[in-house]
């Protein structure tokens, strides 16, 4: 990592009085753009809510639907769920859609691009509730519908879908041309992908149906009687007298992995080939690498468990945590490979490209992450009490706490960032250089690189939320 001069050049009050009483209650509402350049939250006014965009309030509603708001993927839409007297609405960029009896909590969702959105709609009286409560089922997806002869139809684009007794929340593909969902049709269940219903099944696995990278394919997990079955753009078929997992596109679409089961084994199948077998599979397996050329997961043999990468077995532990975003990662360039184990000792250790790492007695969750050049392998340990951040091997200073998830790297790879603890507050640090101390950061957003040689990030300060910008020299 490059040497740092750090200096602040501005410090913006985003949300006034916003860590103030009058405000609690709503911080679990802020969201901010993916592009970083609009802050919304909910606000409240009397009996009323409101959603505030960059400071400015929009219209007051009788209350503004859990979850949401929500931003477009290209951060230019914003969309809510608002109640107007006994109905509730969509708002999308400040026009309200047709009213209905509930909206679905987990929606709205928008496409990739930003221009298509659905949700799930309430039709219909949830009878025997309190008005309390019937507010709260209206916003949640629960299985009552049919009980009290209410019923949920899928709204995409401003078009409604036809009516089921369950739906779940919708998934648009990658390119934005498809929309796929499941739905109950009285004791059954059924896949609807762009209005088209398919077969019928005792129930879809839970985080399924899924779209392949490019678009062209929908795969998911179908339940009949007590089996499960891999259904690919409708065709039924896997490995095995089960399937214990979920399928698993790589990133170029032309590979399907998933978990199959054997009797009391277990194995992971690659392109309808069946790997090893096992008693145990990591959940989330199997993983793919950015350029879909490896594969890597868990495997528990009796004794201990591996990591398979390219279906040779490493080393064994007594523990490997779940699949995961951040375990196993691959590198960028998909050339390295790391991820964190539990030894015989109790002992935590992060394992970078087959070679070993300290020992420690965490490593935090979301870590390790490679840098974008795939050069640099950053994680976050604990060592008693305290916790660091160590870069390729070498530690960095250990403070009372590591922001989870503020871990990051800049574009060019020249600098790192984190949130770190000390007593009751907190600073940035860049390159181990600690920048000035502050109440607390925002969670939720963590670093920003404006330019090249600017980054910037979200603080409380006082009972205000800032945005701290600071030039590294």
């Amino acid at each position: 990592m490059s040497e740092t001069i750090r200096k602040v050049i501005s410090e913006r009050v985003v949300v006034a009085n916003f860590f103030s009483s009058r405000f609690s209650g709503v911080h679990e509402s802020i969201r901010i753009s993916p592009d970083k350049s609009r802050v919304a939250y909910v606000g409240f006014r009397k009996n009323k809510r409101f959603l505030v965009v960059n400071a400015e309030e929009q219209k007051l509603y009788d209350g503004i639907a859990e979850g949401t708001p929500i931003f477009s993927p290209d951060s230019k839409r914003i969309a809510y769920g608002a109640k107007l007297g006994k109905k509730w609405v969509i708002v999308r960029d400040g026009k309200e859609g047709k009213p209905y009896d509930g909206i679905m909590k987990g929606t709205p969702v928008f496409s990739n691009d930003g221009n298509r959105i659905a949700y799930g709609a309430l039709t219909g009286k949830l009878f025997g509730f309190s008005t309390k409560a019937q507010d709260y089922l209206r916003r949640s997806h629960m299985a009552w519908g049919n009980i009290f002869k209410a019923k949920w139809s899928l709204i995409v684009d401003g078009k409604q879908d036809r009516y089921y007794n369950e739906i779940s929340i919708p998934v648009f593909s990658p390119n934005n041309q498809h929309i796929v969902y499941t739905a109950r049709k009285g004791k059954k269940w059924i896949v609807v992908l762009d209005g088209k219903e398919q077969k019928e099944y005792d129930d879809i696995g839970e985080g399924t149906p899924i779209f392949s990278p490019d678009s062209n394919h929908v795969a998911y997990v179908a339940k009949l009687v007590n089996k499960s079955i891999l259904v690919v753009d409708e065709k039924e078929g896997n490995q095995g007298d089960r399937m214990d997992g979920l399928p698993v596109f790589s990133p170029d679409s032309k590979h399907l992995g998933y978990v199959a089961g054997f009797g009391k084994k277990h194995c992971v199948v690659l392109d309808q080939k069946e790997e090893k077998k096992y008693r145990e599979i990591l959940a989330g397996s199997p993983a793919f690498s950015p350029d879909s050329s490896n594969t890597a997961y868990g495997a528990f043999t009796g004794d201990g468990w591996n990591m398979v990468i390219n279906s040779e077995e490493g080393k064994q532990y007594k523990a490997i945590p779940p699949i995961s975003d951040n375990n196993p990662i691959f590198s960028p360039n998909s050339k390295r490979v790391a991820y964190s184990a539990l030894t015989t000792r109790n002992k935590s250790i992060v394992v970078v490209d087959g070679s070993e790492y300290g020992e420690y007695d965490d490593v935090m969750q979301d870590t390790p992450v490679f840098s974008p050049d795939s050069k640099h392998v950053a994680y976050v340990v604990k060592k008693v009490k305290k916790w660091a951040v160590v870069v390729d091997g070498h530690e960095h200073k250990e403070y009372d706490g590591i922001g989870a998830g503020s871990v990051v790297f800049s574009p060019d790879s020249n600098q790192i960032a984190y949130f770190a603890e000390v007593g009751n507050k907190w600073l940035a640090v860049l390159n181990e250089e600690e920048g000035q101390q502050y109440d607390s950061f925002v969670p939720v957003v963590g670093f920003v690189f404006t330019q090249f040689d600017q980054f910037g990030y979200w603080v409380q300060k006082g009972t205000d939320m800032y945005f701290v910008e600071e030039r590294i020299g």
